[in-house]
């Protein structure tokens, strides 16, 4: 999925612009570098490894009765949920870091963001983004 931000003194995440033809129609959106990057194509990754991580895939017998785009999703890899243990995607994992890193430079208050009564945050990443946090905050 594309990331859009406003193209403000302080840029700020633009959650209903989803694709370059909304971004076209909002005014003053800006894509995020990692959006930028993915219209970079990379020809091993396009013509070599994807090609040959998606029918290593869909020969694996686990594998048989999934649709063919949720094949084409785990080339990209899976982390662990640091809660439940079930697979997420790679990409769910880092658009929950990066927002997670978002938040510290935005928040008034670490603490209450982080070290709070309401405990680690619920998203995927809250146990990897929040010692990520401390240790850029260490700097």
């Amino acid at each position: 999925m594309a990331h859009f931000y406003t193209a403000e003194k302080l840029p700020k995440f633009i959650e209903e612009v989803e694709t370059p033809s909304q971004a076209r129609k909002h005014t003053r959106a800006w894509p995020s570098v990692t959006t930028v990057l993915g219209l970079v194509k990379d020809s091993f990754l396009d013509s070599i490894y994807i090609p040959s991580k998606i029918v290593e895939l869909a020969r694996d017998e686990n594998l048989q009765d999934r649709p063919w785009q949720e094949i084409k999703d785990m080339t990209y890899g899976f982390r662990k949920h640091p809660w439940t243990g079930e697979d997420i995607p790679s990409s769910e994992f880092g658009t929950s870091i990066h927002k997670r890193i978002e938040d510290i430079f935005r928040a008034t208050s670490v603490t209450k963001l982080h070290l709070g009564t309401t405990g680690l945050c619920p998203s995927p990443s809250g146990l990897t983004s929040k010692r990520s946090s401390l240790w850029l905050l260490s700097m």
